[in-house]
């Protein structure tokens, strides 16, 4: 875009490929974020909502006061004490997920804090879409059943209101609803609740629960797991495919902003606002140097040279396009040159040193016995000179190393039996 004036404006570009985020095991990932929803009956107006990456579990909380530490705290210890902890959590960079008290709450749990650059679309994608879906269902609770007994007597500007009464209904709702990329729903995968078997009679429950039942029980359970991740690979496989396509087709492609290139970075958070500044602010930033490249994440600093804080992803930024005669075209001349320089002399320092070859290496000694340079020895034989002037060769080999090369035509499922019965096989699989 050439026009200076037309640089503030316009919308986002697909500049990169999808990376999608997706997890094997239960409690791998969990994602959390809050929900702004009108006030409702009791003085309710947030909502924190939560999202196991592998379950797609959803646990939702409301509040009458705004996100805060004390309130994240609050739903995640109700998470790992009546769940499990998970090995990460992610969340954006707010003030209510990036804080002290937080951090100590999981590390106290063995949780690692994760946070990311605002506007993530992979944080986006995973806790705003599932936003959308507790809108979806909170909307269609809250409004009555027309043309039913008594629908007319309700108020319909008092319907939003009335979302506490339906939250927890539309929570169980998401939780128990089958989803087409997982094949089942979030609550069977959790619980390992297994799916088209019988029941069990109530003589059976009543008796001796036998090990065998536990053993099968575990394993439809874990089978069921595995399942649903090859339906979730396959889908985001699907789903990646279509989106890289998209990408490549664009008129821009795939774009790598460099080091030292100027970008502007787009004002999300004007564009999400319904305020009347929307309608005339600019929605790009000035512009700012490529600091560090980061896989889709880049550090901005300013013209001055100044850091920014955080990292960009690099759909919130666009190339910006110099003007030949102005004066930032020139000093945009100047700083590339200078920061070519600065690469070319930090290469020259880091640039290790090569050895000359020795050249005294490979020449026979008086003392080498000819039949050693006949058969050659190998890299394990170390040459050690005794008390007495002579040669003593001495051959060293790891006795494990050699066990492992003579049982490794065994199949790898009897090497695990074997290891955990604590025998070894041999060549033709047979216990010794």
């Amino acid at each position: 875009m050439d026009c200076a004036r037309c640089k503030n404006f316009g919308g986002t570009h697909l500049h990169s490929l999808l990376q999608p985020i997706v997890r094997h095991h239960p409690f791998e990932l969990l994602v959390g974020n809050y929900l702004l929803l009108p006030v409702g009956k009791g003085g309710y107006h947030t909502a924190g909502v939560y999202l196991d990456t592998c379950l797609q579990h959803v646990w939702g909380y409301k509040f009458k006061t705004h996100g805060s530490e004390m309130m994240t705290n609050r739903s995640l210890n109700d998470i790992f004490h009546n769940f499990a902890p998970p090995d990460t959590f992610m969340v954006d960079g707010g003030n209510h997920f990036k804080n002290k008290e937080v951090e100590e709450n999981c590390e106290c749990w063995g949780t690692k804090l994760h946070t990311v650059t605002a506007y993530s679309p992979w944080v986006n994608g995973l806790v705003e879409g599932t936003n959308r879906l507790l809108l979806y269902v909170l909307a269609r609770l809250c409004v009555p059943e027309v043309g039913k007994d008594g629908w007319q007597a309700t108020t319909w500007d008092k319907l939003p209101a009335t979302w506490p009464d339906h939250f927890d209904k539309a929570i169980h709702i998401l939780n128990w609803r089958i989803l087409p990329a997982l094949k089942f729903s979030p609550k069977e995968i959790l619980l390992g609740l297994v799916v088209n078997t019988s029941k069990t009679p109530m003589e059976a429950s009543s008796s001796f629960l036998p090990p065998s039942d536990i053993d099968t029980h575990m394993t439809y359970a874990t089978q069921q797991q595995l399942d649903g991740y090859v339906e979730v690979i396959h889908h985001t496989v699907r789903h990646k495919a279509a989106f890289d396509h998209r990408v490549m087709k664009s008129r821009a492609g795939v774009v790598e902003f460099k080091k030292g290139q100027l970008v502007q970075v787009y004002n999300n958070k004007l564009a999400l606002t319904l305020s009347t500044e929307h309608k005339l602010s600019p929605m790009w930033s000035t512009p700012h140097h490529v600091a560090k490249h980061l896989l889709n994440l880049y550090k901005l600093e300013t013209l001055q040279g100044t850091p920014l804080d955080g990292v960009f992803n690099a759909r919130r930024l666009c190339s910006f396009v110099l003007r030949e005669g102005m004066e930032l075209a020139t000093q945009q001349k100047t700083f590339k040159e200078e920061l070519t320089s600065r690469e070319s002399e930090a290469r020259e320092v880091n640039e290790p040193e090569v050895a000359e070859p020795n050249r005294e290496e490979g020449k026979r000694t008086a003392n080498e016995d000819p039949e050693d340079l006949e058969f050659g020895l190998e890299s394990s034989e170390w040459e050690i000179q005794g008390e007495g002037g002579g040669n003593e060769t001495e051959f060293f080999y790891n006795g494990e190393e050699e066990e492992e090369q003579e049982y490794e035509d065994v199949g790898i499922g009897a090497r695990v039996v074997a290891r955990r019965q604590g025998c070894l096989h041999n060549r033709r699989g047979q216990m010794e």
